[in-house]
């Protein structure tokens, strides 16, 4: 019985009995399992690292003054707070809007030091969020009053604004869109195909296809539980950001239409893949392009406005700025529902291509799983598969196949002919492995991963330097008033840092050329007397040369024109290096290469382990003149070429920012000796590749979570927490990629780390020589 004998009450009926079938199959399926779980994971992170960070932090206080106040002087003298003073009261409102803490915004008014002597009372505007709980509010102005001057106490009256956000908001509201896009991918594109492919192992999909249940049955029951996990991951993001929300009908409805998108991109890919690991793979190949565009669209500014403006049409994009826009007042409802309907239409889209896909294959016949193999391969050109009850009922024991290089190692030699020579041995393991990734699809797969995962990380660096419109930062502790009133103006992308750090800081963290400008403290006076004025010019080290100096021509016409005089920047020797200790920028791409490396090393090496492992080669290489030092070492060298081929790709790109390239070498050395002696404990203690999944998976997360804590060390913890992070595995690697981008190198701690690191590497390795010795003489 097909779709057209069934009526709408059966159909629903079995819609619903497979949906709950999959619902309930999920909660046993450990892969399913972990991907909720990590992606949770990852929001919560994120969520939480934040408020640990800040907890021991003073709040910052954002300032508009109109005219010279004392006032300021004293609120950064009390200690009280982080003191940021800032060119307009519109600026101040923007940072605040911007933040993801809780912040007070102060507006001293005209006039207040006159109101002041003549014994008035003057009103000091104050600004906090709608979402700052009343307790941090009460808590941030009674800081506030604490740290006004005695005499003002009483005097001073404050009255409290509360704001909202906007939809272009940043800070907790992009946590909001981040944190819920991410969870709704990761569950609909990574947990939807493994109950696809659960089912096709299983051969209950070909059970169900001959069944009264219809394609657009399966389609929907899929779909149903997909958006049912979807729902749930939804809810824990929704729990953890509930003080934000304003608008809960706008983020409900944006999570139900990005769900029905996301999970039928996810139901498309479980169909297509029968190899778990190529699925996990090509999972993240299709939510890598989804997500980027998220990033590229809050960007927009630094980038070509094409690629803005393409980014904001990806529905991920679009699922993004509803959720954002959730959490603004007032809001759009023509615009917000337009959004929303237009990512309903990319759900129709995607499940109707399920749909046709299905029933193209069902068309076939055979069942499911074998028509969709037999569909690919026609496609392709590839040999028909072997599959159905015949190969089902075929149990013929798997056979060990040997490499000529594997034969080599395993012939024993003749009586008088001698050992091999150990370097041969080496060199013969290595080599075999060596050649074996390249034909292993699943080692391919991993390689293809690694591949997207620089990319994205490359792709805004790359476009944000395309964009050439000038941009400048002043350091001015005269507080000029010409250079105020260019920044005010917006006439040109002049912007001004609170003092010298601050603008080396952002000149060499940022992926885009600024020029920074040292403005001398009597710059209005002589501006005054006519004479030309020379300005000290900054620009990152790596920045071109060509590009700085046109840039310094520009801005000194934009400031000469404001003023009644000539104004020449000096850019000759004033390049800018980044110091070692700083975060930012560095860390990013210290974080990147270390990633790159780990991830070939814990996902590759294993590999060579455990396909020995299951086809019984190991035995047959350990039985052979081969010791096991020779079988570590040979797997070893195989596993670091790969490693330091992806540590070379990402040198390659990132080039201009290395400054001391024996260093940068040395740390590519040492991450690729410890990831090779992860992945080798890795392959010894797994069985098969879904284990090498999960226990890489579980090293790969610990790793980075333990390296992002670092980044987040704050100096109110006790000692020993510190010296904990500083001298974990992940630190010590982004230590060292990080002295090697920076203008000086900290001799002492660059040996030090160096040799921890080895050791490490060494009790790891050691480690699995030793379970492998104990493996064999069972």
């Amino acid at each position: 019985m097909r779709t057209g004998e069934v009526n709408l009450r059966e159909r629903l009926r079995i819609i619903w009995a497979v949906a709950v079938k999959d619902i309930r199959e999920a909660l046993r399926n450990k892969n399913t399992l972990t991907v909720i779980f990590t992606s949770l994971f990852v929001v919560v992170m994120y969520r939480v690292f934040p408020l640990i960070t800040s907890s021991n932090e003073l709040p910052y206080l954002r300032v508009y003054t109109a005219e010279e106040s004392s006032l300021v002087d004293s609120l950064k003298a009390s200690g009280d707070f982080q003191v940021r003073i800032y060119p307009s009261e519109e600026r101040v409102l923007e940072v605040l809007r911007n933040g993801d803490s809780p912040e007070l915004g102060v507006v001293i008014p005209t006039g207040f030091e006159k109101a002041l002597a003549d014994g008035q009372s003057p009103v000091i505007q104050a600004y906090v969020l709608k979402w700052v709980s009343a307790a941090e509010q009460e808590s941030l102005l009674n800081q506030f009053e604490a740290a006004l001057p005695g005499a003002l106490k009483g005097t001073v009256k404050i009255n409290i604004n509360h704001l909202d956000l906007t939809p272009g908001s940043g800070g907790v509201a992009v946590w909001v869109g981040l944190s819920l896009v991410f969870t709704l991918s990761m569950v609909a594109i990574s947990m939807i195909p493994h109950l696809m492919l659960e089912e096709k192992h299983t051969h209950t999909m070909d059970a169900l296809m001959v069944s009264p249940a219809s394609a657009w049955d399966l389609a929907a029951a899929k779909a149903l539980a997909g958006t049912f996990y979807s729902l749930a991951g939804a809810a824990v993001c929704l729990a953890l950001y509930s003080h934000v929300i304003v608008h809960w009908g706008l983020a409900l409805l944006a999570i139900l239409c990005g769900s029905f998108f996301l999970v039928s991109v996810g139901l498309a890919l479980g169909l297509v893949f029968n190899n778990r690991a190529q699925m996990t793979i090509w999972a993240w190949v299709v939510i890598t392009p989804l997500l980027i565009p998220i990033f590229l669209w809050l960007e927009a500014d630094l980038l070509p406005p094409i690629i803005g403006q393409i980014s904001g049409l990806v529905p991920t994009s679009v699922i993004f700025n509803l959720l954002r826009t959730s959490a603004a007042n007032p809001i759009s409802w023509g615009q917000s529902l337009l959004g929303a309907a237009y990512l309903l239409g990319w759900g129709l889209l995607a499940v109707g291509g399920v749909v046709w896909l299905v029933r193209r294959l069902d068309r076939e016949g055979d069942g499911f799983g074998v028509s969709l193999r037999r569909w690919f391969a026609g496609r392709f050109g590839k040999a028909p598969v072997k599959d159905g009850p015949a190969a089902m009922l075929s149990h013929e024991e798997p056979q060990v196949v040997l490499s000529q290089a594997e034969v080599d190692l395993t012939v024993q030699p003749e009586r008088g002919a001698g050992t091999p020579n150990g370097l041969k041995i080496i060199a013969a393991v290595f080599a075999k492995d060596l050649r074996e990734i390249i034909k292993n699809k699943v080692a391919l797969s991993v390689l293809i991963g690694t591949v997207l995962m620089i990319v994205p990380s490359l792709l805004f660096p790359a476009l944000s330097r395309t964009n050439r419109e000038p941009a400048a930062l002043v350091v001015d502790e005269g507080h000029s008033q010409i250079i105020g009133d260019l920044v005010n103006s917006q006439q040109v992308r002049l912007s001004q840092a609170q003092n010298w750090d601050a603008l080396q800081t952002t000149i060499s963290q940022s992926p885009s050329v600024i020029l920074g400008l040292d403005i001398p403290a009597d710059f209005d006076q002589k501006m005054g007397t006519g004479q030309p004025i020379t300005i000290a010019g900054y620009a990152a080290h790596w920045a071109d040369p060509k590009q700085v100096t046109e840039w310094a021509v520009y801005f000194g016409e934009k400031i000469g024109q404001a003023g009644p005089g000539k104004v020449e920047i000096d850019t000759a020797g004033y390049a800018i290096y980044p110091s070692a200790e700083k975060t930012g920028g560095l860390n990013m791409t210290a974080l990147l290469l270390v990633m790159v490396v780990f991830v070939v090393g814990i996902a590759l090496v294993p590999l060579l382990v455990v396909e020995e492992k299951e086809a019984h080669t190991l035995d047959a290489i350990l039985v052979s003149p081969a010791n096991l030092a020779q079988l570590v070492a040979g797997k070893a060298m195989a596993g670091s070429v790969y490693c330091l081929i992806a540590g070379v790709v990402v040198l390659a790109v990132n080039y201009y920012l290395v400054v001391n390239w024996a260093v940068v070498l040395l740390a590519v050395l040492l991450i690729t000796f410890f990831a090779v002696a992860i992945g080798l404990l890795v392959g010894v203690i797994s069985n098969n590749p879904t284990n090498v999944g999960l226990w890489g998976f579980l090293a790969l997360l610990l790793l980075v979570a333990m390296t992002v804590a670092h980044f987040y060390v704050n100096p109110a913890w006790p000692e020993f927490v510190r010296g904990i992070l500083t001298w974990l595995p992940g630190s010590l690697m982004i230590q060292l990629v990080r002295y090697s981008l920076a203008g000086s190198v900290p001799v002492n701690q660059l040996w030090a780390s160096s040799f921890a690191l080895v050791a490490m590497a060494g009790i790891l390795l050691a480690a699995a020589g030793l379970l492998i010795r104990r493996a064999m003489t069972r």
